[in-house]
């Protein structure tokens, strides 16, 4: 059992923090001990000359209006909910810009005797009460403190363009942003929305305490242990009006860009054959070799996710094909006659249409018999077909899980259970990777039980199913930052069992700027000594624009209709 006590400045809540109270109230075996509340003085409001004396009018101003409409800032009453749970209020000790509790609060936390506290509240604490509870006091950062330390959250990184924004959870230490770091997340910076940007860290990331607490229930008390972080990088604070004004510009660019390259530039995929195993990349992560498919003679219509299998001296492979006039995906099969080439390439063959829209046919091989498992998340569940290699159709079905909006369910043997990966299209389509193991590849599946895997938009998402070199296993993974299929990261697997898991990216798979796919890559599987990959070209597509154009219409309506005053 992990007991642990939160510490808060009220019972009102952001809806950001509740979040993180539910997901470690859904973990078994844990449950909240105490409750504790800041009975410091608050802080008035400042007035307008001391902010402009500050420099933070400007910043103060912007701030606001941007929370206005934040999500993860709602407030949420939580008296209800706190109860029948033990109370105490603490006025701290100030000290500069720290917070100690006093002996005697301390005492009373040690009589409580919860095993770690949650910070969502209070200021900079250090001093005893960072050792009350053997676990420590555990406290975001919403920032990746190896690049930002300080604040305001979230905001760096689109002022700087950084790609992505860090959060991380660590066990508090004396040093400012100098934790032991418990948990990181990894969103794909959204660089015209400071709301947006702020909204997806803070709801994205509040799995991370339930995260550590299922590893501390697996793996022991040790998981907290380890070295502070030693970043160095500079400390930050709130823009001058100068800086602010500077970076807003740069957000409205951001966002005219973002409006013109999505209606006036649409995904072309391709399907490409390398002549050499996916383990090759570890080495040579290049793609300049890759003898491409013919381009589909339609302008309208792709093809991707390549996944394939052997076929006497040829080659079979499926894909997704895709028709930006009716934005539905379907799957189509190819045959290469000589696999180290495109050259002989036939197809592609229409081999299944859904009701729902269908991507990734992910083979794989049980004994002598083969199964395609496409995604289908709009149906809500992940389904085997028997797959017959020489007519390269689909047979009967059977669900491996059900109520399950999985993205890219990649299937795949390892230390003798068979494993399922994807990303959960609900919690984080390219972060939020999930995993369940089986030893029959037809179940039943059950949950890893540290879920999430991790959060991590550089190295969450499958791209292709998992090798093996030298009794090692790599698996690749999308890097969808700055955009979506931007690249494959080559993540090495250092654990996988049933109670943890861990990776590390040893390789980075590119485009070839100087190829016909020039702008992304997400797709790398291994195919008996050949590897099949995708690569994109974005280009003009009037059916695409059109859809673009109409969906924004219907977003900027639903949002008029929410924002208008109600009559009666």
């Amino acid at each position: 059992m992990l007991r642990y006590g939160v510490m808060v400045p009220g019972t009102t809540l952001p809806r950001w923090q509740v979040e993180v109270l539910d997901a470690l109230d859904a973990v078994e075996g844990v449950e909240p001990a105490l409750l504790v509340v800041d009975g410091g003085d608050r802080p008035g409001r400042p007035s307008i000359g001391e902010l402009w004396s500050g420099h933070l009018l400007a910043w103060t101003a912007f701030n606001r209006v941007s929370a206005r409409r934040s999500t993860a800032l709602t407030p949420i009453d939580c008296s209800e909910r706190f109860a029948n749970l033990p109370t105490m209020t603490v006025r701290p000790d100030v000290s500069g810009v720290w917070q100690e509790f006093p002996e005697t609060a301390l005492e009373e936390l040690r009589d409580h005797g919860p095993d770690v506290f949650l910070r969502l509240g209070f200021g900079l604490l250090r001093g005893g009460v960072l050792d009350v509870a053997p676990l420590g006091v555990w406290s975001f950062h919403h920032d990746d403190e190896r690049v930002i330390r300080g604040g305001p959250p979230c905001f760096w990184e689109m002022a700087t363009g950084d790609p992505v924004t860090g959060v991380l959870l660590q066990r508090l230490t004396d040093r400012l942003d100098g934790g032991v770091p418990l948990a990181r997340a990894a969103f794909a910076t959204v660089p015209h929305s400071y709301r947006r940007n702020r909204d997806q860290a803070y709801l994205g990331a509040a799995c991370l305490p339930a995260q550590v607490a299922r590893r501390v229930l697996v793996d022991g008390p040790a998981t907290v242990e380890g070295d502070p972080s030693g970043t160095n990088a500079p400390l930050s604070r709130p823009p001058s009006w100068r800086r602010l004004a500077k970076a807003s510009g740069r957000f409205a660019i951001a966002g005219v860009q973002r409006q013109l390259d999505g209606i006036l530039r649409a995904d072309h995929w391709n399907v490409g054959v390398l002549d050499r195993p996916a383990s090759s990349l570890l080495e040579r992560p290049d793609l300049a070799e890759v003898s491409w498919f013919p381009v589909p003679s339609s302008p309208h219509r792709y093809v991707a996710d390549p996944s394939g299998c052997r076929d006497g001296d040829g080659v079979v492979v499926l894909v997704e094909e895709f028709d930006h006039r009716d934005s539905h995906g379907t799957l189509s099969s190819f045959r290469l006659d000589s696999p180290d080439t495109a050259d002989s390439v036939r197809g592609p063959v229409p081999m299944a249409r859904f009701d729902v829209h269908s991507s990734y046919p992910a083979l794989v091989r049980d004994d002598d018999t083969w199964w395609c498992i496409p995604e289908t998340a709009s149906a809500g569940e992940v389904r085997a077909h028997r797959f017959d290699p020489t007519t390269a159709s689909l047979g009967d079905s059977f669900p491996l899980l059900e109520g399950s909006d999985l993205l890219d369910p990649t299937v795949f043997r390892w230390d003798g259970r068979w494993w399922l990966f994807g990303t959960d299209r609900s919690r984080g389509a390219n972060e939020v990777l999930r995993a369940w193991w089986s030893d029959d590849l037809l179940g039943p599946w059950t949950p890893h039980r540290v879920d999430p895997l991790l959060v991590d938009v550089t190295a969450a998402r499958p791209a292709g199913a998992p090798f093996v070199r030298d009794g090692t296993l790599y698996r690749p993974a999308q890097r969808c930052t700055p955009r979506y299929g931007a690249a494959v990261a080559i993540m090495r697997v250092d654990r996988l069992d049933p109670d943890g898991f861990a990776q590390t990216e040893v390789a980075r798979v590119v485009p070839d700027r100087n190829g016909p796919c020039p702008h992304g890559v997400h797709t790398v599987w291994d195919c008996d000594g050949v590897t099949l990959v995708d690569g994109n070209r974005r280009s003009f597509s009037l059916p695409a624009a059109r859809r673009e154009i109409l969906a924004r219409l219907r977003r900027r309506g639903s949002s008029a209709a929410e924002s208008a005053p109600h009559r009666t």
